[in-house]
C-alpha cells in the first residue's frame, strides 16, 4: 500500500477511535428568555476530579476563560449588566477569581476571548463570592429568572458568583400599552385583554388597565371584563366601585347564561363569595376569581 494511503487511513481509524471517548470537559448550551430578551451561552464543563480548583487549578488573580475552553455569551436585544448598558451581540465571558469576590469582564468575542485590553471589554465589575448549598463536580452557568431580569449563576465545587441582567422588556411593555391607550390604535380585543392581565398581575397602573377594559366593554358584553375591572379597583384601594362593577358582572352573566342554568349558578356563587370577600377587605386585586 502506497504510504500516503497507509497514513490516510491510519488518520481515519484514529479520529473513528478517538470519536468514541467521552470527552473530558463536556460542551454545553445554554438557552434562556428573559423577558423578550433571548440569551444564548456555549461552555466546556471541566470536572473538578478531587482537585483544588480555585486557588490551585484556576490561580486567583488570573484571567480565566470561565471553563474548559473560551465561553461565550449572546443576547439578541440590548441589557443592562449592573447599571451598565451592553448592545446586542456576542461577547466572551472571562472572570477573575479571588477568595472574596470576582472580576467579571464582558469582552467583545471579535477581539479574541483571552485578549485582556480595555479596547476589548463592554462591562467590567466585581461580584462577592457566596457558596451554593451543595457541592458543584462540574462547572455549572445556570440562571435564575424573574419576568424582566435574571441572575447568571457561575458555580463550581463550593463557589459561587452571579451576574446580575436586567432586559428592557418592562420599557417595551410600558410603551406597547401606551400605545394601545392612544385612540388612533386599531382595537384588537385580545392585545387589550392581554394588556390588562399584565397591568394586573403586575400591578402596576391600573388606571390604565380601567381604561383599557373600558374599551373593551364598548365593543362586547360579556361578562368577564367585569372581573378584571373588580381586581383593577381593588388594586386603586376604591372599595364601593369595585363592589358597583361587581353588581354589573353579576348582572351581565345572568344576561349571557340565560339558557344555561347550570353554568350561572356557578358563576353566580362564586362572586356572591368574591363579593363576600370584598366586604370583608379580603379581597385579593391580583388574582382572577
Amino acid at each position: 500500500m502506497h504510504f500516503r494511503s497507509l497514513l490516510f487511513l491510519l488518520c481515519c481509524l484514529s479520529a473513528s477511535l478517538w470519536a468514541q471517548l467521552p470527552p473530558v470537559s463536556p460542551k454545553a448550551e445554554l438557552r434562556q428568555q428573559v423577558g423578550n430578551t433571548h440569551i444564548t451561552v456555549e461552555f466546556a464543563r471541566p470536572i473538578a476530579r478531587g482537585r483544588k480548583i480555585f486557588g490551585g487549578q484556576v490561580p486567583y488573580g488570573q484571567q480565566w476563560q470561565t471553563g474548559a475552553e473560551a465561553t461565550f455569551i449572546r443576547f439578541d436585544q440590548p441589557v443592562t449588566i449592573a447599571g451598565k448598558e451592553l448592545p446586542a451581540g456576542g461577547y466572551a465571558l472571562i472572570t477573575i477569581p479571588d477568595k472574596t469576590e470576582w472580576t467579571i469582564m464582558i469582552h467583545d468575542a471579535a477581539h479574541g476571548s483571552m485578549r485582556y485590553d480595555k479596547s476589548t471589554y463592554k462591562v467590567q465589575i466585581c461580584v462577592p463570592v457566596t457558596q451554593p448549598n451543595r457541592f458543584y463536580e462540574a462547572l455549572s452557568l445556570e440562571f435564575d429568572v424573574l419576568q424582566h431580569s435574571a441572575r447568571l449563576y457561575i458555580t463550581w465545587t463550593d463557589v459561587q458568583v452571579s451576574i446580575p441582567i436586567e432586559t428592557q422588556s418592562e420599557q417595551s411593555a410600558t410603551a406597547y400599552i401606551n400605545n394601545l391607550l392612544k385612540s388612533s390604535t386599531p382595537y384588537v380585543e385580545e392585545d387589550h385583554f392581554r394588556a390588562v392581565n399584565y397591568l394586573l398581575f403586575n400591578k402596576v397602573e391600573p388606571e390604565k388597565a380601567i381604561s383599557l377594559i373600558q374599551r373593551i366593554q364598548r365593543d362586547n358584553p360579556a361578562e368577564y371584563p367585569y372581573r378584571q375591572l373588580v381586581r383593577a379597583y381593588l388594586q386603586l384601594g376604591k372599595k364601593e366601585a369595585a363592589l358597583k362593577a361587581l353588581d354589573e358582572g353579576r348582572a351581565a352573566l345572568r344576561r349571557e347564561y340565560a339558557d344555561d342554568q347550570q353554568t350561572l349558578n356557578a358563576f353566580l356563587e362564586a362572586y356572591t363569595e368574591q363579593r363576600a370577600k370584598i366586604v370583608a377587605g379580603t379581597a385579593d386585586g391580583q388574582k382572577a376569581w
